[in-house]
């Protein structure tokens, strides 16, 4: 199974460039992005914790929502000192972010992203993947109803990875989702615009005893 650059690029060509500048920051990317149509194909980059912010905008029908840290805070009294007030703007249109979200899912259910429902419920998750030239850096990122999550496999020393976003990085996020909806679900329901999460995870390809829950 392999991504069809091709028709991405031409889509591109045709919306332009600077739109996708300005829609990418609109759903949260605050990194430079090149003004070229290789852009369309990935060739900037991005934090995964960005990545996480404009997938969970697009899980939550176009809602942008700036991440945060600390919700509250509380003296030794218990009384609230601080709260966190948070930031949300409609920053694509519902109908626009369905369409997306049909095309993601579909990559999850029958294109390069079905490793990442292999073990848990994901009947529910959309998501793609990422792959570098030269396998350098390994991508999956996105999010269920009530989670958005990133994972991003490389090297330090920016060496070839043994495989693809496909092969590396969506059963990692397979995993992690897996460990944290059952944990989740035993504590409290949530919902894509009140969290965003953001997984960075290093994959040691060199000890092979390195685990995820």
């Amino acid at each position: 199974m392999e991504s069809l650059n091709v028709p991405t690029v031409k889509v591109a060509e045709m919306v332009g460039v600077p739109k996708i500048i300005e829609m990418s920051k609109k759903l949260g990317i605050t990194s430079t992005l090149p003004n070229a149509l290789s852009v369309s194909l990935g060739s900037c980059e991005t934090t995964p914790l960005e990545m996480a912010v404009a997938y969970a905008s697009v899980a939550a029908g176009g809602v942008y929502s700036k991440p945060h840290l600390i919700t509250k805070v509380r003296d030794r009294t218990g009384s609230v000192v601080y709260r966190h007030k948070g930031v949300r703007r409609l920053a694509a249109s519902p109908a626009a972010t369905a369409a997306l979200h049909g095309m993601l899912r579909a990559a999850v259910s029958r294109g390069t992203g079905q490793a990442a429902a292999v073990g848990w419920n994901a009947s529910n998750a959309a998501g793609k993947t990422g792959t570098s030239d030269d396998y350098r850096d390994a991508w999956f990122a996105g999010y269920t109803s009530s989670l958005a999550c990133v994972v991003w496999a490389g090297r330090d020393e920016n060496t070839s990875l043994p495989g693809t976003g496909a092969e590396v990085a969506a059963p990692l996020w397979a995993r992690f989702m897996r460990y944290l909806t059952q944990l989740v679900r035993s504590i409290t329901p949530i919902t894509a615009q009140r969290m965003q999460f953001a997984c960075q995870l290093y994959l040691n390809l060199i000890n092979p005893q390195s685990k995820i829950p």
